[in-house]
């Protein structure tokens, strides 16, 4: 009977420990981020898909700068709002194809891009018994915003000019730029550096509703798409002892787990050895 008086209130106690909400605390969640690095464009007007072609001086590197204003809606979850101007360029030349526009050619193209992004956190997902802070920071992001930019094409060897978008005309005279959609797709890590900044690299592909960055309407009808991989520093914004995002979602988990391994350890003892609990020991 007694035995199973003890079994009944332990499972009583487990419960409300385990089920009971820890406090809430207050956590940093708006940070702004600057970023910079290379972009590497995949579409008509290419020679090589990991490398630009040699030798050419329209083939220096191309690169792009921005920044963005995030909010951490908790500690897997998040959302920034991110700009970013950037240089395109790409060269196509084959042996024997002198003569064709789009196989001996260069272009050069400036964009500007402004999207919204849903940031997962998946290292929060990942349940560990420890709660010490962590250092590093893995994680995906995807959204959906408009890339805005002008372009031309140019004959290798002679610099004609061959092709044009967000131009008037041949002599490169400015118009309107044109806009299309863009979907990124990114994948970064993070370092925590101090309680107030971050820093990071990110690696991204840029999936456009558009066949003419290049200034060139390809035969497959696929669209142009740059990738972009840059260096980040983060600043958290707020006087909160932390930041959203850097809070590890199993901390109260674990703290209740050991409260009720604590409990469980109190209610088990059994000091005169006689098998019955001190909590039911008349002795």
């Amino acid at each position: 009977m007694r035995k199973s008086l003890l079994f009944i209130v332990l499972i009583a106690l487990s419960g409300s420990v385990a089920f009971a909400q820890a406090p809430k605390k207050s956590y940093n969640k708006l940070s702004l981020t600057l970023h910079g690095g290379l972009t590497t464009f995949y579409g008509d007007i290419q020679q090589y898909t990991w490398w630009p072609v040699k030798d050419y001086r329209s083939e220096r590197c191309s690169y792009g700068i921005g920044g963005n204003i995030a909010w951490q809606f908790n500690p897997v979850w998040g959302v920034n709002i991110n700009l970013m101007g950037a240089t395109l360029k790409g060269t196509k030349r084959n042996e024997g194809s002198h003569t064709s526009t789009n196989n001996w050619a260069y272009f050069d193209a400036s964009t500007f891009e402004y999207s919204v992004n849903g940031v997962l956190n998946f290292m929060n997902l990942i349940y560990r018994d420890k709660t010490k802070p962590r250092k590093f920071k893995y994680y995906f992001s995807f959204g959906m915003g408009f890339t805005s930019f002008r372009s031309a094409k140019y004959r290798l060897g002679t610099d004609e000019v061959i092709g044009t978008v967000g131009y008037k005309n041949y002599n490169l005279e400015k118009k309107e730029r044109t806009t299309e959609t863009v979907f990124p797709l990114a994948f970064g890590v993070k370092y925590r550096i101090s309680k107030s900044f971050d820093i990071g690299i990110e690696t991204s592909a840029r999936y456009t509703t558009s066949d003419k960055l290049d200034a060139t309407r390809g035969a497959t009808g696929i669209n142009d798409k740059y990738g972009y991989t840059s260096l980040s520093l983060t600043y958290k914004m707020g006087k909160k002892e932390d930041a959203q995002e850097w809070v590890n979602p199993f901390e109260a988990l674990n703290k209740n787990l050991d409260d009720i391994q604590s409990n469980l350890d109190g209610l088990a003892k059994d000091a005169d050895g006689d098998g019955v609990s001190d909590l039911f020991d008349k002795e």
